[in-house]
């Protein structure tokens, strides 16, 4: 797993214009939530929430902790792991920790599982996978920092494609404003 430094990390994704960081999280708020969700948390993740909380991409968000979740759940790693944990759909695997999902309960998860040198593998965990015998969480990247980066990658996809939508939309009524005249 390569391991590249958080801030240079950052630096880098900051420059895409599509991510703002919120206020970290205290040591004593991870230290608890680390014990409550009876997982150990990766060096990586604890360094991203000391330095984040969480982190806004785009329109959607990496769950985190600190101020600016209290007053919003859905924004909470801590809120959507339990939720994930007490759904009878999803009966998430207690390993696993929420980063991040869609509408449909496709999970992306730290699977603090598999801690190896300060850092773990980032899974997929879905409602197929959820009904399945295996239950068997499905690779998405091999550590915290290298899914930062695919998270931030698909949604300037997401953005640019949106923007060309909109783009279009506005020549089309500029064409037809141009035709009445």
């Amino acid at each position: 797993m390569k391991n590249t430094s958080l801030r240079a990390l950052l630096a880098r994704l900051n420059a895409t214009g599509i991510i703002k960081k919120r206020r970290p999280a205290k040591r004593n708020e991870i230290d608890a939530t680390s014990r409550m969700l009876a997982v150990e948390f990766p060096r990586t993740y604890v360094e991203f929430l000391e330095t984040c909380g969480m982190l806004e991409v785009y329109e959607r968000s990496v769950f985190g902790l600190g101020p600016d979740t209290w007053k919003q759940d859905w924004n909470s790693a801590f809120f959507h792991t339990l939720e994930a944990r007490k759904s009878p759909v999803t009966r998430l695997p207690p390993h696993l920790v929420v980063l991040w999902h869609d509408s449909h309960m496709d999970y992306q998860c730290l699977d603090t599982g598999r801690v190896r040198g300060g850092d773990c593998p980032v899974v997929c965990f879905d409602s197929d996978i959820a009904r399945s015998r295996a239950r068997r969480p499905k690779p998405v990247a091999d550590g915290f920092h290298a899914w930062l980066e695919l998270i931030v990658a698909k949604e300037l996809k997401n953005k640019a494609a949106w923007d060309a939508h909109v783009a279009s939309k506005n020549q089309g009524r500029a064409r037809k404003r141009s035709t009445k005249k």
